[in-house]
């Protein structure tokens, strides 16, 4: 007022105020002085009562953001949607406060009906979540605060402004706020407290508080309270955003703790299983170690008796009755001897090698050529593994060639034996030709005892073949061994 020297100072101050009809008003006192001394008390009051409810509604809304998005990602965790819904809401209702300076981007008669709604929105969400909390909603208060909702924000709509003005209904509307306010917030409280909720009784409690100090706000609104007082509703806000952020706050905190717990509970559980499926496959491989045995018992209990048992008791039975010389006796022990080493080469781990099988066939039947004047020729070539040998089926093919080298000791009058092996399309082949007399095939595979029937079962119970050609010229067994053999019962 005094802004030049040769101001002259105003003798009258003409205010005009603008307002609703139907709708009280007033001016607050006016303070004089130079600007030190209001400068900072205007500065004070306008943060308190314009920048902090716009920085903390602002705030809320971001968060409110953030939770919609992890929502997105967890559609099952509904509490962050209504963290979102409420942080709108607040958000709407708190704009009032604080904007007006510049031209809205509505018409005031919708930013009306928005300011008043808001506040049934917030406390329509309020009350979902105190539903979500306490677990324990009742039947009828839902419907009830949402049907009200509703029907205050059709009621209030600009287009019925010539029937229900909003801005002169709204003390009645705020009473009728109140009122369910003060409902939603007690029933939250008992629910809250019936269900040990510690987070719902926190909020319903500050929902309490909020109606309260709601209360006052409508006080100021019409002026039964001081005009120079403050809103507190923007404040209650702010402790309400603190409180819905402890909460989730908190249980996400749980959720991770749960998390973890069940992810070592899991662990246990997991290392109990290992433990029991370790117990397990013990008690698996001694089972089956024990049926290793007992297979190998029998198999070399059947082998002993049909071989070296059988020719034992023949060469006892013909010694009882003097049917046999001592050079006869000797012959059979000699047979037994072999058998019973090819039973003990049996038993060596062969890996598959059918070299290997044949290298200790001439090591044990190398003295006994040599002694009949036999000389034996060795034409072996690398042949395939036969993954498929066993003790059981190694014990075989050595009977099998044992029985065709005893074959030509005793009844060809050979001097030369070659064993050669080879690979015809998906058989191994195992050949031992003799320069002696030959045979009939054909009698010598029907002759009952220990000849080619014998052979010929052997080979047959290991999927493999034998076949013999024979002529004055000698004789040509060949065994057809399968690389790659099918299940063989």
């Amino acid at each position: 007022m005094d802004s030049t020297a040769d101001a002259v100072p105003p003798k009258m101050i003409l205010l005009r105020v603008e307002s609703p009809r139907d709708s009280g008003g007033g001016i607050s006192s006016v303070w004089l002085g130079d600007s030190d001394s209001l400068n900072w008390r205007y500065r004070l009051r306008y943060f308190i009562q314009v920048q902090l409810p716009s920085a903390s509604s602002a705030a809320f809304l971001a968060v409110g953001l953030f939770s919609l998005f992890v929502w997105f990602r967890l559609r099952a965790e509904t509490e962050y949607l209504l963290f979102f819904c409420i942080s709108v809401a607040s958000f709407l209702r708190t704009l009032h406060f604080y904007v007006g300076e510049d031209k809205l981007a509505i018409s005031d008669a919708w930013f009306t009906w928005v300011t008043i709604n808001s506040l049934y929105w917030m406390l329509l969400t309020t009350h979902l979540f105190l539903n979500y909390l306490h677990r324990r909603p009742l039947i009828w208060l839902t419907p009830t605060v949402s049907g009200i909702t509703l029907g205050i924000g059709v009621l209030t709509l600009p287009v019925f402004a010539e029937f229900f003005n909003a801005y002169a209904l709204s003390p009645l509307v705020y009473v009728a706020l109140l009122l369910m306010g003060s409902l939603v917030g007690g029933i939250g409280f008992y629910q809250s407290h019936q269900a040990h909720s510690r987070d719902g009784t926190l909020l319903s409690t500050w929902a309490l508080a909020g109606m309260v100090l709601g209360g006052y706000d409508w006080l100021l609104q019409n002026n039964y309270v001081g005009i120079e007082s403050i809103y507190l509703g923007p404040f209650s806000n702010i402790v309400a955003f603190l409180l819905f952020m402890h909460i989730i706050f908190r249980r996400y905190v749980a959720a991770n703790a749960e998390v973890k717990q069940v992810n070592a509970s899991l662990q246990l559980r997991l290392q109990e299983r290992e433990d029991e499926l370790l117990k397990s496959h013990q008690r698996l491989r001694e089972v089956a170690h024990r049926q290793t045995l007992s297979d190998e018992r029998q198999r070399l209990t059947q082998d002993m008796h049909d071989g070296m048992g059988s020719s034992l008791l023949s060469a006892l039975l013909a010694v009882e009755r003097g049917q046999i010389d001592a050079a006869v006796v000797a012959e059979v022990l000699k047979d037994c001897i072999d058998d019973l080493k090819l039973a003990i080469d049996s038993m060596e781990p062969v890996q598959a090698d059918l070299l290997l099988l044949l290298a200790t066939l001439r090591f044990r039947l190398g003295p006994r050529l040599e002694s009949a004047g036999i000389v034996l020729r060795w034409e072996i070539e690398d042949v395939p593994p036969l993954d498929w040998i066993d003790p059981r089926n190694a014990l075989h093919i050595l009977r099998i060639l044992q029985e065709a080298f005893t074959n030509i000791i005793k009844h060809t009058h050979a001097t030369e034996i070659r064993v050669i092996t080879a690979v015809e399309h998906d058989c191994v082949l195992v050949r031992i030709i003799d320069n002696g007399a030959g045979f009939s095939v054909a009698q010598g595979a029907n002759k009952p005892g220990k000849g080619l029937g014998n052979q010929i079962r052997r080979a047959e119970s290991i999927g493999a073949e034998v076949r013999w050609i024979s002529s004055d010229a000698g004789t040509n067994l060949t065994l057809y061994l399968p690389i790659k053999r099918l299940g063989i019962a």
